[in-house]
């Protein structure tokens, strides 16, 4: 327990700040991501094979779940975590987890371009203070809605998200062993604080938008949702078969990455199976607990690896402390400015990126990179998902 403890702190306080904004990002609350961090953690801390793999709210699956929740609210994504659960139950029970790594590489970092774009581009309202601004069902339209309206951007908000954006690249960067994407954004609760106290400049926070932030960590879904559901049958069980789709892809993938980066320890060989069956039951969990779908986070799991961690336990403590930390300070957190959780979401998908991987392609395979690029551009402009299967589908012919 102890060998595992510091990596179970530092996921934890990273995971709280990524969770709140998360949450936002997926078109529900920031309560609702610290919800999924928690139990997703829990579940699969117990239940799950990889020593290393870390679940919880995740970009990958931010995009597409708030397309849904501006199709048919944002009540609905709680029932679409129990759906998806329920069909990685199918998966699990057909076996299917053994063919979901022959994706070629170029398909998945394509769609995760897409889901930097969208999740960084989500952040404009936010970033330069726009409000009031009329909300669409497509990310595009919503997009241009914001551009539209560029002459209405607020500085009080400006000087809050540039700057941060900045510091927060830069020092994570050159300093990388330091936790700014923790240290910076939370800081700038004192300012919340100290600007609504002072009344100096008007600066949106997460109280602006969603009132005093609850620390409830149990919730029920909403059952006002179910007629929706029924009116949409068809919309509702594409989206959770999509959501199960990426967020096994997410889970097996992370542990796949931080299994190779073991060498051969006798830590790795972390067990598909396993892995799926914990993830269904950590998505069907959340959803009774009104939380978001979870899925494993390779960010989350390579802090944790590279941290120490030789046992699944550091991912159930981790989503103790987190937990331990929403029943203390989830109040507090209702004083961070939106345009901070802008910032931290910006960075994140910049580095979200493969620049890398992306680099290597222009060298050495131009075929792959189109593949990629075709992907990205597909996922961005229309759904994530239907550029993943649309890159596969060309990548195959």
């Amino acid at each position: 327990i102890l060998k595992n403890l510091k990596p179970a702190i530092l996921v934890a306080v990273l995971s709280v700040s990524l969770s709140v904004g998360l949450g936002i990002a997926s078109g529900s609350s920031p309560t609702a991501g610290l919800r999924t961090a928690v139990w997703g953690g829990i579940i699969c801390g117990i239940f799950s094979s990889s020593p290393y793999n870390i679940v919880g709210p995740a970009g990958a699956l931010s995009g597409q779940l708030s397309k849904y929740a501006a199709q048919y609210g944002s009540e609905v994504l709680p029932w679409i975590a129990i759906g998806s659960g329920l069909l990685c139950a199918v998966m699990l029970r057909l076996g299917m987890q053994k063919y979901m790594l022959f994706m070629p590489k170029s398909v998945f970092e394509g769609f995760t371009v897409a889901v930097a774009l969208v999740i960084g581009l989500k952040q404009v309202n936010y970033a330069l203070g726009l409000t009031g601004l009329e909300k669409h069902e497509h990310f595009v339209d919503s997009l241009w809605e914001s551009i539209t309206h560029l002459d209405r951007a607020e500085w009080g908000s400006m000087v809050v998200f540039f700057p941060q954006v900045i510091a927060l690249y830069t020092l994570t960067k050159f300093y990388p062993k330091i936790p700014w994407m923790v240290i910076i954004p939370l800081s700038t609760i004192l300012l919340g604080f100290a600007v609504e106290q002072g009344g100096w400049w008007d600066l949106p926070m997460l109280k602006t938008e969603f009132g005093k932030l609850p620390n409830d960590i149990i919730s029920l879904p909403q059952l006002g949702a179910l007629p929706t559901i029924g009116q949409n049958f068809i919309g509702f069980v594409s989206a959770c078969g999509s959501v199960c789709l990426v967020s096994v892809l997410e889970t097996l993938i992370s542990a796949k990455i931080a299994d190779i980066r073991a060498e051969q320890n006798e830590l790795g060989n972390f067990d598909e199976a396993k892995e799926l069956g914990a993830l269904s039951l950590a998505q069907l969990v959340c959803g009774a607990f009104a939380g978001l779908p979870p899925t494993g986070v390779f960010v989350r799991a390579s802090v944790n690896q590279l941290n120490g961690s030789t046992h699944k336990i550091s991912q159930f403590m981790n989503a103790i402390i987190v937990m331990i930390i929403t029943v203390a300070t989830m109040p507090a957190f209702s004083y961070l400015p939106l345009a901070s959780v802008a910032a931290l979401l910006v960075v994140s998908a910049v580095r979200m990126v493969p620049f890398h991987f992306l680099h290597e392609l222009w060298l050495h395979d131009k075929k792959h990179l189109f593949i990629c690029i075709f992907t990205a551009v597909v996922g961005f402009i229309s759904d994530p998902v239907e550029g993943l299967l649309a890159g596969t589908l060309l990548a195959f012919l």
